[in-house]
């Protein structure tokens, strides 16, 4: 039986068990063409025509779909107990990562949380600055023959690589090498790109073909293996490391005294991993596109890497300095948010804008359209920092804004993913100066964009860059 006393978001009661409305689609596979032609489109167009709470059948599996800042406060706080994670995505997402932070449940999640969050301490991500810096340093040394030959760069794969650098270096310090990485960073980016895929697939008949799955769970095998080696050499020879791999190693739980054990460690690296390689490497190369596009935004973002930094070296310390770098991260994660649905199944019946939500729904949350909201972001798909500024968000709703997700199961990596993106922001800028454009052009349409784990940029980003010369404007 559901709670009858459940207070929902926007109204109490459950205003007669009224449903909400039913987005359009075609017999047995319902709005799936619609989506895989323009997803984004499909999804703005639902929530002008339907509102913000309404249903989806897809293939046979019905979600409620919902669109407004007020409903990721009712799902992702004030009634998250009611919400857990479960459904065809994260039956597809486990077989990955296990039972890390992202996945887990109750006591379990509780408990990695206590031993996890302390090692995220700013001041432990801030001696981590160095490290991220030489990895940068030595990735864009690989640019510079592209450079040079006014090649453009695929913006991309040239960031994956770095932020894959990256991660190895503050995950493993020197625990894998060249091979291992390149085996795992192409195993990674199949994987990521199957499980948007797999969850489809789940929801379509058993006769169809699913083509991928093999070679998804041959993926899973290189990614664990490896981490799994990782693991077993840093037991056996200790090291006098700042890496996570290690920070993971010495996390106790402060009720038991206990550590992880080593399949609940994997499970934890490779969540992390995830977290710092795709994503931050997609946010970067569309913010480099928009910086393209937007060449007032870019000059004033060169003007201040050049106050604060000039050519020295960034410290963790210039990072606050690095004010509107910062701003240009979170407008390009609003326009194209790193994680841009968000699946919970209700546990009990619910209420939400007066609809009725029966125990057992599963609902889809959409940051991409909460970040788009025209009651919250005015012009939502101009490209404008400033939204920003501490004066704009002073008033925004808290939950307007959720690239990392919110509430209790916020992205613990959040701080360090922002760190990241600003220290590679500011060492690309120093070395390297975009095109010279005078009229700022479309971002992107909806057409444009292409899903996997990340939104992507259909034909990919390139970008032509030129070595500054300190000497000229």
């Amino acid at each position: 039986m559901g709670n009858d006393r459940a207070t929902a978001a926007g109204g109490r009661g459950f205003a007669r068990h009224r449903l909400p409305p039913q987005a359009k689609g075609w017999p047995l596979v319902g709005p799936l063409p619609s989506l895989a032609s323009d997803l984004f489109g499909f999804l703005t167009d639902a929530r002008a025509e339907h509102g913000d709470v309404y249903r989806l059948n897809l293939g046979g599996q019905k979600f409620v779909v919902l669109n407004h800042p007020r409903h990721a406060e009712h799902v992702m706080l004030s009634r998250s107990a009611n919400y857990i994670k479960e459904g065809p995505m994260w039956r597809v997402f486990r077989q990955l990562v296990g039972k890390g932070i992202a996945t887990s449940e109750g006591q379990l999640w509780r408990r990695q949380r206590r031993m996890i969050q302390p090692q995220f301490h700013l001041k432990k991500v801030a001696a981590l600055t160095d490290q991220i810096v030489s990895a940068i340093d030595e990735s864009l040394d690989g640019w510079d023959e592209a450079v040079s030959s006014k090649r453009p760069i695929d913006a991309e794969r040239a960031l994956l690589r770095m932020t894959m650098k990256v991660i190895l270096r503050t995950m493993f310090g020197t625990g894998i090498n060249e091979a291992e990485s390149d085996r795992v960073a192409e195993a990674f980016t199949f994987a990521l790109d199957f499980i948007l895929r797999g969850m489809v697939f789940s929801l379509l008949p058993k006769w169809l073909p699913a083509p991928g799955q093999r070679r998804y769970r041959e993926s899973i095998q290189i990614i664990h293996g490896t981490i799994d080696k990782v693991i077993a050499d840093r037991q056996r020879h200790r090291v006098d490391s700042d890496d996570f791999i290690q920070m993971l190693l010495d996390a106790v739980d402060t009720e038991d005294g206990k550590g992880m054990s080593n399949e609940q460690l994997r499970d934890e690296a490779v969540t992390l991993f995830l977290g710092g390689y795709e994503t931050s490497a997609v946010v970067l190369s569309w913010t480099l596109h928009l910086l393209e596009r937007h060449p007032e935004v870019a000059a004033r973002l060169c003007e201040e890497v050049d106050t604060v930094l000039g050519e020295r070296t960034p410290t963790f310390d210039d990072l606050r300095s690095l004010s509107y770098s910062r701003q240009v991260l979170q407008e390009t994660m609003r326009l194209i948010p790193p994680i841009w649905w968000l699946t919970r199944a209700a546990v009990d019946d619910d209420t939400i804008d007066g609809f009725h939500i029966p125990a057992g729904t599963s609902v889809i949350l959409l940051p991409y359209t909460i970040h788009h909201h025209p009651e919250h972001w005015p012009e939502s798909t101009v490209f404008d920092p400033d939204r920003f500024s501490a004066e704009r968000s002073a008033d925004r709703h808290r939950q307007a804004f959720m690239p990392f997700g919110t509430g209790q199961r916020m992205c613990i990596g959040r701080e360090f993913a922002l760190m990241e993106g600003q220290l590679i922001l500011a060492r690309i800028l120093q070395r390297y100066r975009l095109p010279k454009t005078t009229v700022a052009a479309p971002s992107f349409s909806t057409r444009d964009l292409r899903v996997s784990s990340a939104i992507k940029r259909k034909g990919g980003i390139f970008i032509e860059l030129a070595h500054r010369a300190r000497d000229s404007p």
